[in-house]
């Protein structure tokens, strides 16, 4: 008997948890839930240390507001220290000729264009 009680417990928190489930995301397309004001998206796609900084920025640069922010390379393991000594006025943000010189110290990649033959 207590085996039936547990089972149909389960069961009623098992379809509980499913339709909240559901309610939150049916929220979600109509739009009900709540955001926190000036919320950033996180990138989707971790970039690889073998890309270029402009394919890497526009792969952080969510939005394409023009800089990366601390909150943006979230994704990338001890970039941060980079981040601090390439924001070089200092307003927390990496723009991308910032990021261009970050890039480099972080990936231990050279960008092509320093390393091709020619003019400098």
């Amino acid at each position: 008997m207590r085996m039936v009680m547990f089972v149909h417990a389960l069961r009623a928190l098992l379809i509980a948890s499913v339709l909240a489930f559901a309610n939150l995301a049916g929220a979600g397309e109509t739009g009900e839930m709540e955001t926190t004001p000036g919320a950033q998206e996180m990138p989707t796609v971790v970039p690889s240390k073998q890309e270029t900084a402009e394919s890497v920025f526009a792969k952080l640069d969510n939005g394409k507001k023009g800089y990366i922010s601390l909150a943006d390379v979230t994704v990338l393991p001890g970039f941060d220290r980079v981040f601090q000594s390439s924001d070089s006025n200092h307003d927390g943000k990496l723009s991308l000729k910032e990021f261009k010189s970050a890039w480099p110290a972080y990936s231990g990649t050279t960008d092509p264009a320093d390393s091709a033959p020619g003019p400098k």
